[in-house]
């Protein structure tokens, strides 16, 4: 990254120079020497330019680093953790077969699994759940995750949200905030419970 600041330094302090030179010698009759622009600016742009260079490739390194760390976490989740998941509703267990979720969706203080003829509710939080959950869930709204596989056409509400119309009837708001993932996964990826 020190090279990098370095590179992009001396490019503006030859460049910065050598624009005003050349615009000078079009524009006017008298020019700006390429050595006078040179020194001003070394003298008094150096630092401001050190400043604005290094904040600007340390958060260029930053947001690289954050966008393979979110694409890691996304590669890293597996396609298929198991067939089920255990569920609790502070009384007892059940365990649910995850090709028989439709979405699962908060009902404060629990979270709704919603099947196609019962739903459960769980203690755990949606992002606790969604990290158990293999490829075909994604959350589509901070509330809501649900099943690619259950899901049978989506169509805009012309405000940037969508809406998904799911196989049992029911239809589920897609906040504009998850659009491109849903997309992305529910247009790239086949069905992995035909």
């Amino acid at each position: 990254m020190c090279i990098a600041i370095f590179v992009a330094t001396l490019a503006h302090l030859i460049l910065a120079p050598l624009t005003i030179w050349c615009w000078s010698t079009i524009f006017f009759d008298y020019t700006y020497g390429f050595y006078k622009g040179f020194t001003f600016t070394l003298s008094n742009d150096l630092l401001k330019i050190l400043i604005i260079y290094t904040i600007f490739i340390f958060g260029q390194g930053y947001l690289i680093t954050e966008r393979n760390r979110k694409e890691k976490e996304g590669a890293d989740k597996p396609t298929s953790l198991c067939q089920y998941i255990s569920v609790n509703n502070g009384k007892s267990y059940t365990r649910i077969n995850l090709s028989e979720i439709i979405y699962i969706k908060a009902a404060t203080p629990y979270v709704a699994i919603q099947l196609e003829k019962r739903q459960y509710l769980n203690t755990e939080s949606l992002k606790s759940i969604l990290k158990k959950l293999d490829a075909r869930f994604i959350r589509i709204h901070k509330s809501s995750i649900v099943n690619l596989d259950k899901v049978l056409s989506y169509k805009s509400r012309l405000n940037g949200d969508y809406d998904l119309m799911l196989q049992d009837g029911t239809e589920i708001r897609l906040s504009r905030n998850y659009v491109n993932e849903f997309k992305n996964n529910f247009e790239s990826s086949p069905q992995l419970n035909p």
